[in-house]
């Protein structure tokens, strides 16, 4: 097994009711799987902006030990002690697709 640390920020903190979540996942874990993790636990909205149909968010950015992750969510194997950060994009107005 492996831990890890998630922060989480805006409104997925919002939804998740905290701002922190410590998991512990399976050997071989990637950063899809802390996802559907996270999904599993929260409300609808947190899946809307994080998995929105079964896949990554395009407006989901994510941070492995701080630097931005670049690789496919499903392709990035985790290690123990990894800080994760969650961040949805931010941006005035309604949502997209939205009049304003």
């Amino acid at each position: 097994m492996i831990q890890v640390s998630v922060r989480l920020f805006n409104v997925l903190a919002d939804y998740a009711g905290s701002r922190h979540v410590e998991l512990e996942l399976a050997e071989g874990a990637v950063l899809t799987h802390v996802l559907t993790l996270l999904c599993d636990r929260y409300p609808p909205g947190f899946t809307a902006i994080v998995l929105p149909d079964g896949v990554p968010g395009p407006y989901l950015k994510v941070f492995r030990n701080g630097a931005l992750v670049s690789l496919p969510l499903e392709e990035c194997c985790l290690a123990y002690g990894d800080e994760l950060m969650l961040f949805p994009a931010v941006a005035g107005g309604g949502a997209p697709g939205e009049a304003g």
